[in-house]
């Protein structure tokens, strides 16, 4: 049912807003990268902290983090992949906040634009059509639904 409404929506949308929201996109997707990089930096998070005394022990894999970066010793292995996992993640972050805004700043803007041409359409209708209309089906459509429709398209674009 909202996957035809927000059809529905972004079939009224002008060629613009549909290049925006489209440009949305590669943000979007570069914002599920890193999220998936600071996930996979948990394991060789973990499996630089409790490794062995020898060093040679691998906690969870058989891929050893410190052999394939040629890294003496433990210590800096564990302060590398800590500093790797917090440079993920701190970016993630930053990532994640700059899509949101973005996303809130193009469903409004062109909120605005749709709920203005909505509002233009009604100004153009003869005054007979005003006489057998009842006036808070007009609010409700500009101020209501209007709202809503763009609420539902960014949420479907945040989540």
């Amino acid at each position: 049912m909202i996957i035809k409404i927000l059809y529905k929506l972004f079939n009224l949308l002008d060629s613009k807003a549909k290049m925006e929201f489209a440009l949305l996109l590669f943000p979007m997707l570069i914002t599920a990268l890193l999220e998936m990089g600071s996930i996979a930096m948990v394991v060789p998070l973990i499996q630089n902290i409790f490794r062995g005394p020898s060093g040679s022990e691998s906690f969870l894999f058989s891929f050893d983090f410190v052999e394939y970066f040629s890294l003496g010793d433990e210590i800096s292995s564990v302060i590398l992949v800590s500093i790797l996992f917090i440079t993920i993640f701190v970016a993630k972050n930053i990532a994640i906040f700059i899509i949101t805004f973005l996303i809130f700043w193009v469903t409004q803007k062109n909120f605005c634009k749709f709920q203005e041409s909505l509002f233009n359409i009604y100004l153009n209708m003869p005054y007979s059509y005003f006489q057998n209309l009842n006036i808070s089906i007009m609010q409700r459509n500009l101020v209501g639904s209007a709202g809503l429709a763009f609420e539902a398209l960014r949420l479907a674009l945040s989540t």
